[in-house]
């Protein structure tokens, strides 16, 4: 994520960011896919087959990452090429959007199709703010302020009246770590790596090491 900050500080969308991640990874290990279908033993999201955006293959160890890219609205000019980023509108619905990503990753992982994966997440958008987390908030549960710690179990929708929200099930814990992303153009995004920690994930230093590529 260092390298591909300093080559690309903003995308124009979630498939941009998707293709110049590949790109970037490509040089690092032995195989990259996009969007490849992954058949899961029990459905996640009401899916039995998962296309999975990002597949890479490390010393012979499958890894597999789910991308988010929600933002804010933005107009920024990059060496001549204009960005005008349009608000994704729905930052419940996005945090919601980004811990199914970690519940896919973590069936994968749990069905031997991968040894290691996360859910990453790169936005401006403030979700690190514990002010943008209120109790109040129907995705209180969902919310990924900075330092915030999530034991395994469930994260359910809090609706109003008694109602039944969707819920989520975990196996892993996860604690939300944000990292500034882009070298001297910033334009303020930061990412998120959720990243599954169980008894199936062999693969010890696979997924931080995406840090530093």
């Amino acid at each position: 994520m260092d390298r591909l900050g300093k080559e690309r500080p903003l995308f124009h969308s979630e498939s941009d960011f998707q293709l110049a991640l590949a790109t970037v990874m490509a040089d690092e290990v032995e195989q990259v896919r996009l969007e490849k279908k992954v058949a899961v033993s029990e459905r996640v999201g009401g899916r039995s087959r998962l296309a999975v955006d990002v597949l890479g293959r490390l010393g012979g160890r499958q890894i597999a990452l789910e991308l988010k890219y929600p933002k804010k609205r933005l107009l920024a000019d990059v060496d001549g090429e204009v960005f005008e980023l349009s608000s994704s509108g729905a930052p419940d619905l996005d945090t919601a959007a980004i811990w199914r990503d970690a519940q896919r990753v973590e069936r994968l992982i749990l069905d031997g199709s991968v040894e290691a994966g996360a859910s990453l997440t790169l936005t401006n958008y403030p979700f690190w703010s514990e002010r943008n987390s209120t109790v109040r908030s129907q995705a209180h549960e969902f919310r990924l302020w900075e330092g915030r710690r999530v034991e395994p179990g469930s994260l359910q929708w809090q609706l109003k009246n008694d109602r039944v929200g969707e819920s989520l099930g975990f196996e892993s814990g996860y604690r939300c770590s944000w990292r500034d992303y882009g070298g001297t153009q910033s334009f303020g995004l930061r990412y998120l790596l959720l990243q599954p920690s169980l008894r199936r994930q062999t693969s010890g230093g696979l997924i931080s090491d995406l840090h530093g590529h």
